[in-house]
């Protein structure tokens, strides 16, 4: 079976998710797909140094593919690692022929992330093989959000007081978005005016932010492109605002791309039956192009890198 972990517990044993050393299948649930990134982050940014991403969904895989991807020598095949979303939803035919292989002598890392536990992820032979490497990062219990508010914070280098986190952990707890989104801005605020915040000052910013994100996240959600740009553009001057709002698109989109952790929900919020009505309008090719362009966007803005240009011309394609 795969090894199980809180989020700060696996990052305390394996430092950079995948060992640099060591290609191979890369099999993993996270419970949301923003920690997901945030582990992840470490794959790209420094073990693989920023590699492209040979990206797939679950859906469209084809035994086929698989072979000429891993097991066919070209001279014209790109060997970038590989990373596959959504893999419950493997056909019966590409779960046969990974359940067969015997070993995986390759040396590309492949990524196979699941949204939910299968029966395929938990009793795959693979769990056995030579190069085969499969964990589970499970979510914080309830009295665990402080210690999930100081994991989520270590990772965007904040040393934040005990009143300012224990005001998070009361008002905003284990939900993730909302969470890293918060601490996102106050890691944003931080670089540009040298200090860190007060406790009032980020008051301001949990009120503030919430509603400008949902309210932009609602127009998105329902496809107003047209009124989602128009005000998008209006953030063109506030970078930091704008780079948190990206990293919070990608999850929400990661989010109607699979909502069925929210079909689970005894109580589901607005917010909650907006995901789901959007699921019901959105086609995953074009969530899949949204997440991209929120992922280019946040990385151009990082850089400071004709970010406003890239927000314009998206703006101009709505209205043409």
């Amino acid at each position: 079976m795969s090894s199980k972990w809180l989020p700060w517990d696996f990052l305390s044993t394996h430092r950079d998710f995948i060992y640099q050393d060591r290609p191979g299948v890369y099999a993993y649930h996270v419970f949301d797909p923003i920690v997901e990134k945030v582990l992840f982050n470490r794959v790209h940014d420094r073990a693989l140094k920023g590699q492209k991403f040979n990206v797939k969904l679950g859906s469209e895989v084809s035994v086929d593919w698989l072979e000429t991807e891993l097991f066919t020598l070209s001279l014209f095949q790109d060997r970038f690692p590989i990373l596959i979303l959504h893999c419950e939803k493997l056909s019966p035919a590409v779960i046969k022929f990974l359940s067969e292989r015997k070993r995986w002598d390759n040396d590309r890392f492949i990524f196979f992330s699941f949204t939910k536990i299968t029966k395929f992820f938990s009793s795959w032979p693979g769990l056995k093989q030579e190069n085969s490497y499969f964990y589970e990062v499970t979510p914080p219990r309830f009295w665990e959000s402080l210690q999930f508010v100081d994991f989520l914070a270590s990772e965007l280098n904040l040393n934040l007081d005990l009143k300012i986190k224990t005001f998070l952990s009361d008002n905003l707890g284990n939900n993730v978005s909302e969470l890293y989104s918060t601490l996102n801005m106050i890691s944003l605020k931080h670089a540009t005016i040298g200090k860190y915040l007060t406790f009032e000052e980020v008051k301001e910013i949990v009120q503030k932010t919430n509603y400008d994100q949902f309210k932009l996240a609602s127009m998105f959600s329902q496809k107003r492109m047209k009124d989602f740009f128009t005000e998008l553009l209006e953030w063109q001057n506030d970078t930091e605002a704008l780079r948190s709002f990206c990293y919070f698109m990608q999850g929400h989109i990661f989010k109607i791309l699979d909502p069925s952790f929210i079909e689970k929900k005894s109580r589901q919020s607005k917010y909650d039956k907006e995901i789901l009505n959007a699921s019901k309008v959105w086609k995953s090719g074009e969530l899949l192009k949204g997440m991209q362009f929120f992922c280019d966007l946040e990385t151009k803005i990082k850089l400071n890198d004709l970010f406003v240009e890239e927000l314009r011309l998206k703006y101009f394609k709505v209205f043409s």
